[in-house]
């Protein structure tokens, strides 16, 4: 994990997730995700890459496994989802982290 609670309350400022336990269960898979979109070339975090755990992990809080979904009905059981990339993830992870990371050229 690249951030922790601390981090997240005292320099982030984070508010949504309101204990440490639930930031480290969003911390991992947020550090998870921040991991595969740079190719595994974080050796020391900076505070950039602490930043963007901490954005992926609150709005991983916010919208959980519903992202995307534009209707939904109960009776008949029908779901719909955009078919664009919504996901706001990747939006959240790039505000904070360094260009150098992202970069997929050789």
């Amino acid at each position: 994990m690249y951030a922790d609670f601390n981090f997240y309350t005292d320099e982030y400022r984070g508010t949504r997730i309101k204990d440490e336990d639930t930031f480290e269960y969003y911390s991992k898979q947020a550090s998870a995700y921040i991991d595969k979109i740079t190719f595994g070339r974080i050796v020391s975090p900076c505070e950039g890459v602490k930043n963007a755990v901490c954005s992926v992990a609150d709005h991983m809080a916010l919208y959980g496994k519903r992202e995307g979904l534009l209707s939904e009905e109960n009776d008949g059981f029908r779901v719909t989802y955009s078919k664009e990339d919504t996901s706001g993830l990747f939006k959240s992870a790039v505000m904070f982290l360094p260009m150098r990371l992202l970069y997929r050229g050789v």
